[in-house]
């Protein structure tokens, strides 16, 4: 579960799924991201790349930075989690059936409802909060 945070964490800081907005770059311009394997990010699809694949790799033009998201936890306590064997977050869905969506620094979301299960219940944390709620 650890790994599957960590490499949403990655995810959500150099791509973004829905609207194909990639990272800020300090000059204010966005970045350009590669996939671990070399294709091109599917911002049809979460995550928009197969990240047993490698990590997806994003640059700045002019070499700059990318700017780093501030972490967040999802949970007060623990790792948000299902009660059936969904992979978190690789096959979670939104209420009204679409894909969730993440932005540089944020954690996955829905534009209506909650993240759902494979069973159709929601993502919860260990004390049955919602992940990201605070």
């Amino acid at each position: 579960m650890r790994h599957h945070l960590i490499s949403l964490a990655v995810l959500a800081a150099f791509i973004t799924i829905t609207s194909c907005q990639l990272p800020p770059c300090p000059s204010g311009g966005t970045a350009s991201c590669t996939c671990g394997d070399g294709s091109q990010p599917d911002t049809s699809k979460f995550p928009p790349c197969d990240l047993s694949k490698g990590r997806p790799k994003c640059s700045c033009p002019n070499g700059g930075e990318i700017e780093k998201p501030k972490r967040v936890k999802p949970c007060s306590q623990g790792r948000p989690a299902c009660s059936d064997d969904t992979a978190v977050p690789w096959q979670l869905s939104c209420e009204d059936g679409s894909q969730p969506s993440a932005q540089p620094g944020q954690p996955p979301k829905c534009a209506s409802g909650n993240l759902l299960c494979m069973n159709g219940e929601p993502l919860l944390c260990p004390d049955g909060a919602i992940p990201f709620s605070s």
